[in-house]
């Protein structure tokens, strides 16, 4: 920062507000929108697994493991 022009300076500084305030929009509108509350966009939970006919690689199926774990801790 030390060498930096005053151009610079704001032109980081005025990103940074506009990345913030975007950010607080987004969170806003998550409350009041949320996905569960949204049909188009809610994915129901199923009970079993989606039918598959080819082979599941190791990483998705840890990351199934994973997720469900931390589903079923809520």
């Amino acid at each position: 920062m030390g060498g930096e022009r005053d151009s610079e300076l704001f032109d980081r500084a005025l990103r940074a507000y506009v990345e913030e305030r975007v950010a607080e929009q987004e969170r806003a509108v998550l409350t009041l929108l949320a996905y569960e509350d949204d049909p188009e966009l809610d994915m129901p939970e199923a009970d079993d697994d989606l039918p598959y006919e080819g082979s599941v690689p190791a990483e998705v199926v840890g990351l199934a493991k994973l997720r469900r774990r931390r589903r079923a801790a809520r």
